[in-house]
């Protein structure tokens, strides 16, 4: 696995501020796999009480770029 995920997951280096903003985590990290979750907080809500679409997009994004970085060599550089 990419050493900043094995990282990320051992509490070594802090999520980034998207994270924090949104609640973000990463659960899981494997070869080519990752697990993030988001709390459906008031902040991520409409009038209507349903998540923004472009909070499930970020929370896609960011499983879909670690997922990549798990299979990448250290070192590599790689833009989501």
């Amino acid at each position: 696995m990419h050493p900043p995920r094995r990282a990320r997951l051992s509490e070594r280096v802090s999520a980034p501020p998207v994270d924090l903003l949104t609640g973000i985590r990463l659960l899981a990290a494997d070869e080519g796999r990752a697990v993030f979750a988001m709390r459906a907080s008031d902040w991520l809500r409409n009038e209507f009480a349903m998540v923004y679409g472009g909070a499930v997009a970020l929370l896609a994004k960011s499983a879909a770029a670690a997922a990549v970085q798990t299979i990448t060599p250290a070192g590599t550089a790689f833009q989501a």
